[in-house]
């Protein structure tokens, strides 16, 4: 996979995570967070997984790129 297209996924699921977050931190049930919450972690690993791709690919990103990409999402 090419950087370009590495770039590209991480931002389309970096967006699907950021819905979580907001999802996790709205005012929704507790029992429903709970249900949500194994989907949430796996988000959370493969956003994890692909930021480590990017940075063995040679793409520097700071952690403070990334978190002002999630909040411009």
């Amino acid at each position: 996979m090419g950087d370009i297209e590495l770039k590209e996924l991480f931002l389309d699921k970096l967006k699907a995570f950021k819905k979580a977050m907001d999802y996790m931190d709205s005012e929704a049930s507790v029992e429903d967070k709970t249900k949500w919450q194994p989907r949430f972690i796996k988000m959370l690993a493969e956003v994890n997984d692909l930021e480590y791709q990017l940075r063995q690919s040679g793409c520097e990103m700071s952690d403070e790129e990334i978190h002002q990409l999630i909040e411009n999402l």
